[in-house]
């Protein structure tokens, strides 16, 4: 995905646009009123409001827990592949956000 436009994953076949932003390039779907997203890392995947919502939430749980116990956050996402088989928040969806917060609230 990274060597070519990405495409929205609502409206299929609709290539996300790039446009500048203060915090660096940003790929937009072009459709009016969707909030399709991505960054262009390789770790993340294009996203909605809610999910990108979502993604915060988790982030905003897991990153005290490898903070807090001066531990690295790759020993964490290590982890946290091991106990859900989730790789990277970037690539996540809804409902596998909401099962890192529990996972997480559970350390």
């Amino acid at each position: 995905m990274q060597d070519q436009n990405p495409t929205c994953p609502i409206h299929e076949g609709i290539y996300l646009q790039q446009r500048p932003t203060k915090c660096g390039p940003v790929w937009r779907c072009p459709i009016t009123g969707c909030t399709v997203r991505w960054w262009g890392a390789k770790d993340t995947t294009p996203c909605d409001y809610q999910t990108a919502q979502a993604r915060k939430a988790a982030h905003a749980v897991i990153d005290p827990i490898w903070q807090r116990y001066h531990m690295s956050r790759a020993s964490l996402y290590r982890r946290m592949k091991r106990d859900l088989g989730v790789e990277h928040i970037g690539l996540c969806d809804i409902a596998t956000c909401e099962k890192i917060i529990e996972w997480a609230k559970k350390l």
